[in-house]
């Protein structure tokens, strides 16, 4: 018992550690992902407008295709996504691909997704694996709301 609470308060103060830029940042990844995670369960038709709204400013639209697109660089599903020239091009394959696993593999898929964005987002110099945790209990903490 003494472990979990232990490791409840390590969570607790790894997750009150982080400025607000990450948790914002981290928040824009789960947006980003859940709009992915819809494309994989529906058609992928609208999937960069979701993503890119026409309104957005142009230097966060940037910030954001770079960091996506090194994401999915760095998950590397397969060889034929990493090789695609233009972000759409990576993102239509990596849905593709995503559809062709099973939903919990999808699911895992996706969170890495939203940690490794967020990574890129925020330039930080946390561990990925307190990113991946942030990422975590964010998102699980929008579901049980």
């Amino acid at each position: 018992m003494s472990f979990c609470v232990s490791f409840g308060r390590k969570i607790k103060k790894v997750l009150n550690s982080v400025d607000e830029y990450v948790h914002e940042n981290v928040d824009r990844a789960i947006r980003i992902t859940n709009i992915i995670k819809d494309a994989v369960d529906s058609p992928v038709v609208m999937l960069f407008t979701k993503i890119f709204p026409g309104e957005q400013d142009e230097a966060i639209r940037q910030v954001i295709s770079k960091a996506l697109s090194a994401a999915l660089d760095g998950l590397m599903l397969t060889k034929e996504c990493g090789s695609k020239a233009t972000l759409q091009d990576k993102l239509l394959c990596f849905v593709n691909t995503l559809r062709q696993q099973h939903p919990d593999v999808q699911e895992a898929i996706l969170f890495k997704l939203a940690g490794l964005l967020s990574k890129h987002l925020t330039g930080t110099k946390l561990r990925q694996s307190a990113i991946d945790l942030l990422v975590q209990a964010k998102y699980f903490n929008t579901i049980i709301k």
